[in-house]
């Protein structure tokens, strides 16, 4: 939410309109939309135990890359391609699990986070764990904006978002007709 809260803001800055967004030609609406149910299904409706769960969760991040690949004509689309390959590779190379930076047990249990639906899609950082870096280990604390764990992935994605949306907030509408020149008399 804080992500869509600096576009709008930077877009109004610019000069922008929200309902300029309404106006943007988003291509495969459907797969993001698949990407979230897919989502919404994972976290509330599988099983913890289930099978599923890996497949779902790299479904849904092939859905996300594949509605990326169709609007590279929009801004944006660059930064949020690599932000979320970033974190689909880490994924990858880690279970199909984003690993967390073990400070997060500074503000919970490893019970309390083993029993939470985010341990179905994330695991602590152990020494085996692959590509530590570019993992959740950017920390924004408790009662600082947008306070959370990121990854290096995560904050590219969000550039792309605010850029994309600021930017199509910002666009100067075209107008339908002839274009007036005006001739030099030279």
């Amino acid at each position: 939410m804080e992500v869509l809260l600096i576009a709008t803001i930077l877009g109004w800055i610019r000069g922008g309109k929200v309902a300029n967004l309404f106006k943007a030609d988003i291509k495969g609406v459907p797969l993001f939309f698949t990407s979230l149910l897919l989502t919404v299904l994972l976290y509330n409706a599988i099983s913890p135990t289930s099978h599923l769960i890996p497949i779902l969760y790299l479904s849904s991040f092939l859905l996300i890359l594949a509605g990326i690949h169709l609007n590279q004509d929009l801004p944006g689309q660059k930064l949020m391609l690599i932000g979320v390959s970033i974190n689909l590779l880490v994924i990858a190379l880690n279970d199909f699990k984003m690993p967390v930076t073990e400070k997060l047990l500074l503000w919970t249990t490893e019970a309390e986070f083993l029993a939470s639906s985010q341990a179905l899609t994330h695991s602590i950082m152990e020494p085996g764990t692959r590509l530590k870096l570019l993992s959740d280990v950017i920390i924004i604390p408790p009662g600082f904006f947008g306070s959370g764990i990121y990854s290096l992935g995560d904050l590219i994605l969000y550039l792309g978002i605010i850029y994309a949306i600021s930017t199509k907030m910002s666009e100067k509408t075209k107008e339908t007709g002839s274009i007036n020149k005006r001739v030099s008399p030279l």
